[in-house]
C-alpha cells in the first residue's frame, strides 16, 4: 500500500463477499509505502475504508478483487445523467442531447461523461450528434487531466485537449482542436508572485 497523503492515520480494510462485509481489520498508519497482510477469509474483494470511516479524498483506487482479471477495476455501470461519481463502480454517465445551429439544423445525440462531482484527476466529456439538415455528424469532446499540488499558491493545474466539429454552409466543415493548460490560484496576489497575471 502507498500513503500519498501527509497524515499517517490508522485505516481499515474490509473483506466483502458480494455486498456483505465479512471481516474488517484496522492497521496502524504509515508514511510512504508498506506491505500489509490481511487474514485469509472467504471473500471476493478487499476494500480500503469500505465503511467511509476516514477522510479519504480519492476513493476510486480502494478496491482489489481476490480473483479474476482486472483486479483493481470496479464493476462497470452505465447510468442515465448521474452527476455524482460512485467510488464502488466504474461509471459511464450518459444524457440525451438536442441542439440547433444554422448549418446543421436540428441535432440530436448523446453525451457521455465520467461524472461532475467530486473533482477527479482525469475528466472527460464526449458529445456526438446528428445534424438533420447537414446529414452529417457533429459534436464536441473534452479530455482533461488535473493535478492538485500541495502548495498554498497553486490549488489546481489542468492539462487537456478539446475538440469541436460542426458544419458550415452545409458542405464545408468547421472542425477545431485546441490544447490548453490552466492554473487555479488561491488569490490574485499568489498568481502574481508565481509570475502569472
Amino acid at each position: 500500500m502507498k500513503n500519498k497523503g501527509e497524515i499517517a492515520a490508522p485505516f481499515p480494510i474490509t473483506a466483502y463477499q458480494d455486498t456483505v462485509a465479512v471481516h474488517t481489520e484496522w492497521f496502524t498508519g504509515f508514511e510512504g509505502e508498506q506491505e500489509v497482510s490481511f487474514p485469509d477469509c472467504d471473500c471476493d474483494r478487499l476494500v480500503l475504508d469500505g465503511g467511509h470511516a476516514t477522510l479519504e479524498a480519492y476513493r476510486k483506487n480502494n478496491t482489489i478483487k481476490t480473483g479474476g482479471a482486472l483486479k483493481t477495476v470496479e464493476p462497470f455501470r452505465l447510468r442515465f445523467l448521474g452527476p455524482l461519481e460512485s467510488s464502488k463502480r466504474t461509471t459511464l454517465n450518459f444524457a440525451p442531447l438536442l441542439a440547433w445551429n444554422k448549418y446543421d439544423g436540428a441535432m440530436a445525440g448523446l453525451a457521455f461523461h465520467n461524472g461532475l462531482l467530486p473533482a477527479r484527476k482525469f475528466e472527460y466529456q464526449l458529445a456526438t450528434m446528428y445534424g438533420f439538415d447537414s446529414k452529417d455528424l457533429a459534436g464536441m469532446a473534452n479530455l482533461q487531466y488535473n493535478i492538485y499540488p500541495k502548495t498554498e499558491k497553486i490549488k489546481q493545474l489542468s492539462f487537456g485537449v478539446s475538440s469541436k466539429a460542426f458544419n458550415y454552409r452545409s458542405l464545408d466543415s468547421l472542425r477545431t482542436e485546441t490544447g490548453f493548460a490552466a492554473t487555479h490560484c488561491n488569490t490574485a496576489e499568489s498568481c502574481r508572485s508565481c509570475g502569472w497575471t
